[in-house]
């Protein structure tokens, strides 16, 4: 388990919208649209609560158990929606708020956790499903307002025994007071795997502890001589200055009574060797969701003013902090930079080897690239714009265009052109992902000869099987490797795999034209919508420009490209429907 909260699963780059977004997309659309008179406004609801009835079916059975009167109230009120929309808008409303309100019921974050104990204690659960529970788990926590991955993080050093991270978990529950390290600090905790569990399974389902909190934050890019003006609740240090006076054992002029001077004290470990600028937030008595994330957000309130002021550009703050209830350090965790941002890593561009056929193109003056040309660039701007909803409409506008040159619509290019390779590609990457003989698959169809590819392809579901088999080092890959044996090694559970595909697909299709309409009549989707469907936005539009490229250069036409294309990339769908070796299913 603690393998499996480390890693967000990309393996198959889910396109599923989790139930607790999809529940608040469909809340957004009923707010804000009061009519589904045409087709698009009609595919935009059917669509919303497509994904919503299909988001709450992936809840874990205890989940369902804890919430299933408003469950069964909010399936009920969206089901055949937008039909008798006006009579029957309120209801709905009034169903799904109070779903809404559910998630942060008391229980329900720890049922989505047994759901997810009771799923990786079964070794035959697939690695989709027992996925899909942790995600659940993960927007739960989100929505009582905590921090999923800070929570998370920690349960997951508490699951491996880490010292350190059990008795930070101790310390917030106040089951101890201790403020010092010791021996077993930084080595294991010596907790059994059902007291670890328990232990986990208890601080999930704790209340907002009640107490007087203080909250130190690292302020990162300020210059030592900047003015900040100290107020009652926010004063600012610089963190040399701090650990000078715990060391000359002058606290009580820092007026900070948290920091013992007492050597080993978990502050000596969240300082390190870091100078930087700290803010000393006092919250008061009281009982906060997150502590962190409100003392970041009132030091942020302070230093933008300062900032707007002229003395300084926006500052950065770091993802270090000391937490402290009624004098105790309960948490901490290093000051220190926060990392740089993740690189996306995006599935397909558009292919680079027309780039010196583009440049030819280009010097012989072939003023029917210019648009085609255009859309590259807008493309590729997209990828960096930092609002994922207006990346999609982006991309979805790129899309259309590309669909415009052959005379088509957006569902039914995609359809013809693009969703048959999506399937094929998905398929090649799932088997990557965790075997290395399949690094040498190249990803486009029709890329080398069949001769040489069946055997690669036997020796890949042979090391599959025997893979399966031997997972003791890593439980997570062993997962991965038998679901994908009881996907991929005969023809007919290839054939469900495909199918399965497609129809999330065909959804995700959907929900991006969904987003590209909301954002262009200044509605919003949850930023999680958006972001479920960029690797799948950018693969498409970069497929359609790079087909529109190759066409346009090489003196085949667009249309030719495309045809050309599909007739490639409907050969292993063909194979499915006649399949009789694994061989003819693969390729």
């Amino acid at each position: 388990m603690a393998a499996l909260l480390e890693i967000r699963d990309d393996r198959l780059a889910p396109l599923e919208l989790g139930p607790v977004a999809a529940v608040q997309d469909m809340l957004a659309l009923l707010v804000n649209r009061h009519r589904a008179d045409s087709s698009a406004e009609k595919a935009t609801w059917k669509s919303a609560s497509t994904d919503m009835l299909e988001a709450l079916s992936l809840l874990g059975p205890t989940v369902r158990g804890a919430l299933e009167p408003l469950i069964d109230r909010a399936r009920k009120a969206v089901r055949g929606l937008p039909r008798d929309i006006a009579s029957r808008r309120s209801e709905a409303l009034r169903a799904l708020r109070a779903l809404q309100d559910g998630w942060v019921a008391p229980g329900v974050v720890q049922a989505a956790w047994d759901d997810l104990t009771e799923a990786c204690s079964n070794p035959d659960t697939s690695d989709t499903t027992v996925a899909v529970r942790r995600d659940v788990l993960h927007a739960l926590i989100g929505s009582a307002k905590r921090s999923p991955d800070r929570t998370l993080d920690l349960v997951r050093n508490v699951l491996q025994d880490r010292g350190y991270a059990i008795h930070e978990v101790r310390a917030q529950l106040g089951d101890t007071q201790r403020d010092l390290i010791d021996d077993s600090y930084f080595g294991d905790g010596g907790l059994s795997d059902g007291d670890r569990l328990d232990l986990c399974r208890r601080f999930l389902g704790a209340s907002p502890r009640h107490g007087h909190h203080v909250v130190w934050v690292g302020i990162l890019d300020v210059a030592q001589q900047v003015p900040v003006q100290n107020q009652a609740a926010i004063r600012f240090y610089r963190s040399s200055f701090v650990q000078m006076y715990r060391r000359e054992g002058l606290l009580a002029d820092l007026r900070a009574p948290e920091l013992s001077s007492s050597p080993g004290s978990t502050a000596d470990w969240a300082f390190g060797d870091t100078d930087l600028m700290l803010a000393r937030v006092d919250l008061g008595q009281g009982a906060f969701p997150d502590v962190v994330a409100e003392a970041s957000r009132r030091c942020r309130a302070v230093l933008n003013t300062v900032g707007m002021r002229g003395h300084t550009r926006q500052w950065r703050l770091s993802d270090g902090f000391i937490h402290a209830i009624d004098g105790v350090i309960v948490g901490t965790a290093q000051f220190h930079a926060p990392p740089s941002p993740p690189v996306l890593n995006w599935p397909s561009s558009p292919d680079h080897d027309l780039t010196q056929r583009v440049i030819q193109a280009v010097a012989e003056s072939k003023p029917e690239l210019n648009n085609v040309l255009q859309d590259l660039e807008i493309w590729y701007q997209a990828a960096d714009q930092p609002n994922p909803a207006q990346s999609i409409k982006d991309y979805v506008a790129l899309i259309e265009r590309q669909a415009a040159r052959l005379g088509l619509g957006y569902y039914d290019y995609i359809k013809k052109h693009l969703a048959e390779t999506w399937v094929y590609q998905r398929a090649v990457t799932t088997l990557r992902s965790v075997m290395p003989q399949a690094s040498r698959i190249r990803l486009s169809p029709g890329c080398c000869s069949r001769h040489r590819r069946e055997p690669l392809m036997s020796e890949i579901i042979v090391e599959l099987g025997r893979l399966a088999k031997d997972h003791t080092t890593s439980p997570v890959l062993g997962r991965q490797l038998r679901s994908l044996t009881r996907e991929f090694t005969t023809p007919e559970s290839t054939v469900n795999w495909g199918m399965r595909q497609r129809a999330t697909f065909d959804q995700a299709v959907l929900r991006m034209k969904r987003v590209r309409d909301i954002a262009t009549h200044a509605g919003s989707s949850t930023h999680e919508t958006a972001v479920t469907l960029l690797d799948l936005a950018h693969y498409l539009s970069g497929t359609a420009i790079g087909l529109s490229l190759q066409g346009l250069t090489d003196a085949r036409g667009v249309k030719a490209a495309h045809a050309q294309h599909a007739q490639r990339a409907t050969q292993w769908q063909d194979s499915l429907r006649s399949a009789s070796t694994i061989r003819d299913v693969s390729w």
